[in-house]
């Protein structure tokens, strides 16, 4: 699933890339950096990330995640920083998993994190807790943030049994397809389904 998803990111970005490259000149990237591929060169590198991608539908190459590994860096130094914030990340972080002998427990800890920290920043705000910042950013009934807000404090306890794992990952399923609906944030959905695909065969 992950090279399918990969391959989603990296065809957005190939359909982007005339508009996202007027924003981030090569010449401002030169000037931070000192050297930068030329944005020809840059395109046919976002191609052989495709490539790559593909690749992976069949095979769990270690060559394979190292391209799209220093491909995803090499994005990231072209346009200052991430360009898709936690879903390069977590990008990043899926591949890495698949080069360590402790891949799964590495992913599934820094999956926890990402909404255990999420969650204990927003319920210390009482703009969260009561759902007014819920509703001015999605939408949505105010009740709904504070169980969505323990839902996030409380993901370590996924891990303590299969039916509890499926439980938080089929609310984490709406999670992001609620955001990815109303929020535009389509890559997160995927990425973390992605990562969600990784992990079930592991602890299930």
């Amino acid at each position: 699933m992950l090279g399918l998803v990969l391959c989603l990111q990296t065809l957005e970005l190939i359909r982007i890339w005339p508009q996202v490259r007027k924003i981030w000149t090569l010449e401002l990237v030169r000037r931070q950096t000192g050297w930068f591929p030329s944005d020809q060169a840059f395109h046919a590198l976002l191609w052989l990330r495709l490539a790559a991608s593909l690749g992976l539908l069949w095979s769990l190459s270690p060559w394979l995640v190292w391209i799209l590994i220093g491909i995803t860096l090499l994005s990231a130094i072209r346009f200052g920083g991430s360009l898709n914030g936690g879903s390069d990340y977590m990008t990043l972080v899926i591949l890495s998993s698949l080069l360590l002998p402790w891949g799964r427990i590495y992913l599934a800890v820094q999956l926890t994190l990402s909404y255990v920290v999420a969650g204990l920043v927003k319920i210390r705000l009482p703009e969260w807790r009561n759902g007014k910042t819920l509703t001015l950013l999605t939408g949505l009934p105010a009740f709904l943030s504070l169980p969505m807000l323990l839902w996030e404090c409380s993901f370590p306890l996924a891990w303590s049994s299969p039916r509890l794992l499926w439980l938080y990952l089929a609310v984490g399923v709406c999670f992001h397809l609620c955001n990815a609906k109303i929020l535009g944030l389509n890559r997160f959905f995927w990425i973390w389904l992605a990562a969600y695909w990784r992990l079930i065969t592991n602890f299930s």
